[in-house]
């Protein structure tokens, strides 16, 4: 169960991703994977009311505030890079101009600046909350 209902429905209607806003380039996509279990949700919920319920968050620490191992993992030195995000990593950078990244690069990328506060890129869902797979 949710624990809290009107923390449910700010997050529903003011919570729209992660990065920068004032960033030039913009992902927009459908939802976030994940959403397997009400725990889950419930640590994204509470992450974002303490972090000030802010309409967009820096990726990598928000993930590390829900305290969720699948969310966290990406973050991780030895992490493999996340399917979704080394697309979006590698058009980022051509997009920037800059020359075709190898995979360590982008895993760097990952782990230290792809959609955070202050960088190139926002990362934005129509939907906020995450699902486990298209049909559900």
């Amino acid at each position: 169960m949710i624990a809290d209902e009107e923390l449910l429905y700010s997050f529903a209607n003011a919570f729209f991703g992660y990065g920068n806003l004032e960033a030039p380039i913009w992902f927009v996509g459908m939802e976030e994977g994940g959403g397997t279990s009400v725990g889950e949700i419930n640590a994204r919920l509470t992450a974002w009311n303490q972090r000030g319920r802010r309409c967009v968050e820096d990726l990598p620490e928000f993930c590390r505030a829900t305290r969720v191992a699948h969310l966290n993992q990406w973050f991780d030195p030895r992490s493999n890079i996340q399917r979704t995000w080394n697309r979006l990593i590698l058009m980022s950078a051509v997009l920037m101009g800059k020359e075709p990244l190898d995979l360590e690069s982008r895993k760097v990328i990952q782990r230290s600046s792809f959609a955070r506060e202050q960088e190139n890129e926002s990362l934005l869902e129509l939907f906020p909350f995450p699902s486990p797979g298209i049909r559900q």
